[in-house]
């Protein structure tokens, strides 16, 4: 014996005797049991990357399609004195428009108002237009 052992190890052992061996063929399985572990989490992490990617500040990404109608949302109380309500949107995620919903932020100093961020459509398409604080 090499002291290599192939596949998985069964131990049997007694006072008199310790015995170690492999089931053949089963250092393939679990090769191709990472090959695709590895492949699995490549994809998840191209697909991860590409949901996170966006254009360029100022570069507009045209869609076109157009958006759905907005929500009606429910706008609870603030949470505090400084928080101004920031209503949700459709986000356009490559495929198709996802809502993400309304939020309470902390107002940047000096100003009190948010300007809602809206889409806006020209001969290319639909692109949006980010809102800001005035």
């Amino acid at each position: 014996m090499n002291g290599r052992l192939d596949g998985p190890v069964f131990v049997f052992s007694t006072r008199e005797y310790h015995v170690r061996f492999r089931a053949q063929g089963t250092d393939e399985m679990i090769e191709q049991t990472k090959r695709k572990l590895m492949t699995v989490a490549l994809a998840a992490s191209l697909i991860g990357v590409a949901a996170c990617a966006s254009s360029p500040r100022g570069e507009r990404v045209y869609v076109s399609e157009a958006p759905p109608v907005e929500r009606v949302e429910v706008i609870g109380t603030a949470p505090g004195p400084n928080y101004v309500w920031v209503p949700g949107r459709y986000n356009w995620d490559t495929r198709r428009y996802v809502w993400m919903p309304g939020r309470w932020v902390v107002s940047d100093r000096g100003y009190r108002a948010w300007r809602p961020g809206h889409w806006a459509h020209d001969r290319r398409g639909w692109y949006w237009v980010e809102g800001h604080w005035r």
